[in-house]
């Protein structure tokens, strides 16, 4: 018993630890909105671009961690939590990485 309690513990670390990735992202993504408005006025359409293609890889980035979370959440292991509770804080982070990156994608497109 005691090595399926450790186990089904073990296996709920690894999921923690892709949604503590997946937070890094969505704050990662927000300072490079940050620095994108910031600098917005100072520097020329390339550069602009140049940022808004990192903020896009962060975004690529953060897709794979939430399909990683959606598969581990699918997994046939129990968790100590509500599904559907995890899944809803992964889909609001994922929402905020995705806003952002569509937001910095309306600023270059419309040269604002």
């Amino acid at each position: 018993m005691r090595r399926i309690l450790h186990w089904l513990v073990k296996k709920d670390k690894k999921l923690f630890g892709l949604l503590k990735e997946q937070s890094k992202n969505a704050l990662e993504i927000a300072k490079e909105l940050k620095t994108f408005v910031d600098n917005y006025e100072e520097v020329g359409r390339n550069e602009r671009k140049h940022r808004a293609e990192a903020i896009k890889n962060i975004k690529l980035k953060e897709d794979k961690i939430f399909h990683d979370i959606a598969v581990k959440l699918n997994e046939n292991f129990k968790i100590r939590f509500d599904k559907k509770d995890i899944e809803d804080i992964a889909f609001l982070l994922d929402d905020i990485v995705k806003s952002i990156n569509d937001g910095t994608l309306m600023f270059v497109a419309l040269s604002i």
